[in-house]
């Protein structure tokens, strides 16, 4: 996906990466298992326990991204952000269950204003922001 994202910047092949990983991250998705609820508990744990380097990569506004370095969307800030990677509303809709397992083992989060300022410092402002 990577380097498909880096090679090909036209909408149509990222949407359809953005649509791949999605589709990903609903497969990794792990649910309660029967009758055994133990059972799926203990294989998400050693899911995220594997990422040990914090390396788990989802695809962002920027492209593929490692996960603690993406901000969840924020329509407020839509228009304004352009050099943060924002998780895409796509996915964080369609994959909401892996966002929010994500949140909790805090490798994603939400824009903080320390990122806002970055962005004011590294760009210049345009009249349609």
């Amino acid at each position: 996906v990577e380097a498909l994202w880096k090679n090909n910047n036209s909408d149509s092949t990222q949407s359809s990466l953005i649509s791949r990983s999605t589709h990903a991250m609903q497969f990794f998705t792990f649910y309660s298992s029967t009758p055994a609820r133990l059972v799926s508990l203990d294989t998400e744990d050693s899911f995220f326990c594997c990422d040990r380097n914090g390396t788990l990569t989802v695809t962002s506004s920027l492209g593929p991204t490692p996960a603690s370095k993406v901000c969840l969307p924020n329509s407020k800030l839509a228009g304004f952000i352009k050099n943060v990677p924002i998780l895409p509303i796509e996915t964080s809709k369609e994959a909401h269950a892996m966002i929010g397992k994500l949140r909790e083992q805090r490798l994603i989060s939400e824009i903080t204003l320390e990122e806002i300022f970055k962005e004011l410092q590294n760009r210049v402002l345009s009249v349609e922001c």
